[in-house]
């Protein structure tokens, strides 16, 4: 879960989410903008669920977190499709690839219309 929360106000009540998110064991991320602020609650979820809180200076920076905040997370995978058609063939084909930490594959599929 990422949440940029420019404004989220320190007194905001995140007790039924905190409940949820370790019943659940999932995992909170976060980005925060302005000053550190420790004892804010959404950094406290964060710190409890294991996930990391990131800090922005400025909404401007937020776009530049992301990537950060993509790398760090435990079980992530990258898709790519391209065009597998072949010259004389009247069948559209696609090649989708998948990579993960733990491993590549691809597939050759034909697309139906």
């Amino acid at each position: 879960m990422l949440l940029p929360v420019p404004d989220w106000p320190k007194t905001a009540d995140i007790g039924p989410a905190r409940e949820k998110a370790v019943a659940s064991s999932i995992t909170v991320h976060a980005v925060l903008i302005g000053e550190p602020q420790t004892s804010h609650p959404l950094a406290e979820l964060v710190f409890e669920t294991g996930g990391e809180l990131l800090r922005a200076e400025d909404r401007d920076m937020i776009p530049r977190l992301y990537p950060v905040l993509y790398r760090s997370l435990i079980d992530y995978y990258e898709l790519t499709y391209k065009n597998a058609q072949e010259d004389e063939s009247p069948t559209p084909m696609i090649r989708v690839a998948v990579r993960t930490p733990s491993g590549y594959g691809e597939v050759v599929a034909t697309l139906h219309s």
